[in-house]
């Protein structure tokens, strides 16, 4: 099974950002750190599980509601021994539960961990974690889905929260895969931390035996609640997923809404009308194609239109259910909404990855991989920024940048977000993630080498749909196919060992593998996204300035850039190897958006030899950031040998 060894990497006493909006502000006085994941992997079979086997009045609650297993394993090696693991359930996963109660849980495991306890732990209303209300011991455990009963039922009522989780053993070997008991999925409409209880160590940024949050991105623990009730309605759909594909809008356009809708009730519904309104006035709907048998799902895109005279600002979408069975519902759904902003400018979302890398650490091939992966997928939308500060041997040890509060390598941030992650397993994730954002400002840069290819003029044309005066933007110099011939330019590589059929033959990360082009222990290559340059200076101290920013105005800022590296990188360094970077930050210093280029010579001569005043096309994206080698019907992103890009249209 793949496995993932969560580290305590770094120690934050608050919790992260997704964690704190489910949970309530003071339960972060009860968990006592905040770790990152890192990942080894071996395959696991805990995928082919069977389904849930639930009684006619019983449905499954908690952040997803699948069969889904995780097909890799996760660990927390800083603290062997009799460990917990759980997930909070907020009020908001119970909001359609209210009245029912909570009368079993099943948990999954890429590992049996032999006897095991269910219990369900009371969150009070100020966010104390309190005492169980109820337990079950298991007696035996099973790679996949393991299921208990309560003794005794619990009533959920309204605005309650619990714990919910299980016992484990946690081993401390990281070769074993008793190590790497916990099943992990990518599934739900929203990814909740898993929470651990063990004794970590002060020796490994621990405070001891406590509640610790792993917000790694990677995806929710396989925990679910069992609840019944004997009074299930006869025809019920509940809005389980109700979200829009973008998070902001102009006015006179269309929107997609993906909704998962859920029959509650006891009989099948053959037909049922979804009505979606926003400021009371209906904007799309959907009436069902087929029929819904009672505790089943149903996925389904809808397309809805924003109105020409929309006002801008703040807007819900509301989903409600119109008719079932050509009547009106004799047993009211949940109400659905989804908030967006309508703007009179939308942008294109770029992402920007800064990984903590460094050729002597043994496991950052794992952060190549998700480079390469995310440059492949995404194009110039993304923007990987290889940070060498791990040791400072590496002949690409670069100091002069911002202080991001890296502890171990390979980690990275996307966006500055605040969560430090892997950037294979997490990193991914969160750049998949981010690429659904709907940014308040666009971007664009250019770069050219003065007189003496010493130093780079950077000019970023900044548009904004909003009027901020405290926002600021970030100038970084890349370099690419860096590599040299000393010893201290082979990167060290502990994964040289693993077999690539324990990753599914993953290609991005088989390379590093055993038998792969770079499966050895020391191994020479061509780095890309490397730091060269920025407009931070010795002290961290950003010295670029945007200055406000309105949707009546463009800014455009120009700053000159040198390289910061060492005399090694200068060396290998080819001058038609360069980008220039721009990322426009808002006032809590997190990443609006970016853009990069290609840096021209003095003379005007672009990177494939093209002369600047005779600007053409050297590249071309669908709107989603895909390369294509041929226009398509549709907006088109056409980027130009001067490094600007453009939109086209194709019909």
């Amino acid at each position: 099974m793949k496995k993932m060894l969560l580290s305590l990497a770094a120690f934050v006493l608050s919790l992260g950002m997704n964690a704190q909006s489910m949970m309530p502000q003071k339960v972060t006085q009860n968990i006592a750190g905040n770790m990152p994941a890192e990942m080894r992997s071996v395959q696991s079979n805990a995928k082919s599980a069977a389904p849930a086997r639930l009684e006619a009045n019983q449905r499954l609650a908690g952040y997803y509601t699948t069969d889904d297993l995780g097909e890799s394993g996760v660990g927390f090696l800083v603290a062997p021994g009799n460990n917990k693991a759980a997930i909070f359930v907020s009020p908001d996963i119970l909001e359609n539960w209210v009245g029912y109660k909570i009368v079993g849980m099943r948990f999954g495991l890429c590992y049996a961990v032999g006897a095991s306890r269910i219990f369900l732990t009371a969150v009070d209303e100020n966010g104390g974690i309190g005492a169980d209300l109820a337990e079950k011991a298991v007696s035996t455990t099973v790679v996949g889905w393991n299921t208990a009963m309560f003794d005794q039922p619990i009533e959920i009522k309204k605005d309650d929260a619990f714990m919910a989780g299980f016992d484990y053993k946690q081993g401390s070997n990281q070769q074993s895969d008793a190590s790497y008991p916990l099943s992990v999925v990518a599934k739900g409409s929203q990814i909740a931390p898993t929470y651990l209880y063990g004794n970590v160590p002060a020796s490994s940024g621990g405070q001891g035996l406590a509640w610790y949050n792993i917000d790694n991105m990677s995806g929710n623990l396989s925990v679910q609640l069992i609840v019944a009730s004997d009074n299930l309605p006869a025809k019920q759909i509940l809005f389980n997923q109700f979200s829009t594909d973008k998070v902001a809008y102009m006015p006179g356009t269309q929107g997609t809404v993906d909704m998962t809708l859920f029959n509650n009730g006891t009989e099948n519904i053959g037909s049922y009308v979804i009505d979606l309104t926003i400021g009371g006035k209906t904007v799309g709907s959907y009436t069902s194609a087929a029929a819904l048998a009672p505790n089943t799902t149903f996925n389904v895109s809808v397309p809805f239109n924003i109105a020409q005279d929309q006002p801008l600002g703040a807007t819900s979408l509301i989903g409600t259910v119109k008719s079932i069975d050509n009547a009106a519902p004799a047993t009211p759904g949940n109400a659905a909404e989804a908030s967006f902003d309508i703007r009179n400018k939308v942008f294109v979302q770029h992402v920007v990855m800064e990984e903590f890398t460094g050729t002597g650490c043994g496991y950052c091939p794992r952060g190549m991989a998700a480079m390469e992966y995310l440059n492949d997928t995404y194009g110039e939308r993304f923007i990987g920024i290889g940070i060498h500060q791990y040791n400072t041997g590496d002949p690409m040890y670069n100091n002069v940048y911002a202080r991001l509060g890296f502890t171990g390598a390979p980690s990275c941030i996307v966006n500055r977000d605040g969560k430090t992650i892997d950037p294979y397993i997490g990193g991914i994730n969160a750049v998949v993630e981010a690429m659904k954002g709907d940014p308040t400002v666009g971007v664009s840069v250019k770069g050219a080498w003065n007189e003496s290819e010493t130093q780079v003029n950077a000019v970023a044309t900044v548009e904004s749909a909003i009027s901020a005066s405290n926002y600021s933007i970030v100038f970084v110099l890349l370099g690419d196919s860096l590599t040299g011939t000393t010893t201290s330019w082979k990167q060290s590589n502990y994964l040289a060992g693993d077999d690539p059929a324990t990753y599914g033959n993953e290609k991005y990360i088989s390379q590093f593998l055993k038998g792969g082009q770079y499966g050895q222990s020391y191994f020479s290559y061509n780095f890309e996204d490397v730091l060269i340059g920025s407009s931070y200076n010795a002290s961290s101290v950003n010295q670029a300035s945007l200055g406000a920013i309105s949707p009546d105005a463009t800014t455009v800022v120009k700053y000159t850039l040198g390289i910061d590296s060492k005399t090694a990188v200068k060396d290998a360094l080819s001058k038609n190897h360069v980008r220039v970077v721009a990322m426009v930050l808002d006032n809590k210093g997190k990443i609006v958006n970016a853009a990069q280029a290609h840096v021209t010579s003095a003379t005007g001569i672009a990177d494939k030899g093209t002369v600047a005043d005779k600007n053409v096309e050297v590249a071309r994206y669908t709107i989603d950031g895909q390369r294509i080698n041929t226009p398509q019907r549709g907006i088109n992103i056409v980027k130009m040998s001067d490094g600007s890009t453009v939109k086209v249209m194709v019909k």
